[in-house]
């Protein structure tokens, strides 16, 4: 008996042991993660030579205590890459303190700072931010900063874009006109789908093939023709790749075949999320 109790005693102290030893070990991993971190944010703030690659260690970390340093970085006068990858290092935090540093970049002299911007707050889905893309989307002179704008209010979804969207359907850059396209395609509203419902009617293929998620996830009965044709005429693997897990088994086919005489693997049993034939709008 005295024996028993003695080993059941003895089982519970290793087990103890072992709990203590484990949380003393993940104790010292936390200390030297934020010892980590520190020293990182104080070479980023040092003007050190390596800050490049600092901020992309600070993205991978994902710490929201980076994101004041990573804002600092955001105003950097002497390096556009710095600029450039701190914003994508908030992006990657994804910390709503970096909405408003964002905004004010949309302003900066600098295209491609602004062009990473536009992309970011998209990424981010923060309301704040949709006026001053709708205003980087229909007067920014340069082509990347109002694609990307409209490629990100797409991404955040508000209604109050939906107009402006319309409007760069007739933008002179076809890369902007099918972002507005893929965008109004997010779009809940029935404002959004009156221009890329008469696109149908027009079979004008470079709406047809930006919003293609938008007529998947309706459904209507006999536009597949019309969808398989847009993807012989814009040949875009990732559009066919939707065709694929779509649910259709007209798109499905056509995809196969099209991917068959194109020589492109669609890795036909990867991928299937995307949008569902006739489940949305």
């Amino acid at each position: 008996m005295l024996h028993d109790k003695a080993k059941t005693l003895l089982g519970k102290a290793a087990k103890a042991t072992v709990t203590l030893l484990v949380a003393l070990c993940l104790s010292s991993l936390a200390y030297a993660q934020a010892d980590d971190l520190n020293r990182l944010i104080q070479r980023l703030k040092a003007d050190s030579f390596d800050r490049y690659d600092v901020t992309q260690a600070l993205k991978k970390m994902r710490d929201p205590r980076a994101v004041e340093p990573l804002i600092a970085a955001l105003r950097d006068r002497e390096s556009a890459l710095l600029r450039g990858r701190s914003a994508w290092a908030l992006g990657e935090i994804k910390d709503p303190r970096a909405v408003e540093p964002l905004i004010a970049l949309l302003n900066h002299w600098d295209k491609y700072v602004r062009m990473r911007a536009a992309w970011i707050l998209g990424k981010l889905q923060d309301s704040r931010a949709v006026e001053p893309l709708i205003s980087a989307l229909l007067k920014d002179a340069y082509t990347g900063v109002a694609r990307n704008a409209a490629r990100a209010l797409g991404e955040i979804k508000d209604r109050r874009a939906v107009e402006p969207l319309i409007a760069a359907l007739k933008d002179r850059s076809s890369s902007v006109r099918e972002n507005a396209s893929e965008a109004l395609g997010e779009m809940e509203d029935t404002r959004a789908a009156k221009p890329l419902l008469a696109a149908l009617e027009d079979k004008d293929w470079e709406i047809i093939a930006s919003a293609y998620r938008f007529y998947i996830r309706r459904g209507e009965a006999g536009t597949e023709t019309i969808l398989i044709e847009a993807l012989k005429r814009t040949g875009r693997v990732e559009m066919a790749k939707r065709f694929l897990s779509s649910g259709n088994g007209q798109l499905i086919e056509a995809a196969k075949q099209w991917a068959g005489e194109q020589g492109v693997d669609l890795k036909l049993t990867g991928d299937r999320t995307g949008p569902k034939w006739g489940r949305g709008q």
